[in-house]
């Protein structure tokens, strides 16, 4: 008798590396900018100017994740 063998499937693991990196920035740029979610989605839909220091901890905050993520492929 014949076993099979359970391969991960590629595409399900990329989608949800990249659910997790939306969840896991925005829930990120709340934290260090004080915000709430609505506040965050607020400002998304309201294309809102912001402040020189919150773009600057968006950057970071961006680059971080996105440099984690990188590693996880590897």
């Amino acid at each position: 008798m014949r076993r099979s063998i359970i391969t991960p499937n590629p595409l399900c693991e990329a989608h949800q590396l990249m659910v997790n990196l939306a969840r896991e920035f925005r829930e990120t740029v709340c934290q260090k900018t004080q915000w709430s979610d609505y506040g965050y989605l607020y400002r998304i839909r309201r294309n809102s100017h912001l402040k020189r220091q919150e773009a600057e901890e968006i950057a970071e905050v961006k680059k971080a994740i996105l440099l984690k993520a990188l590693e996880t492929c590897r």
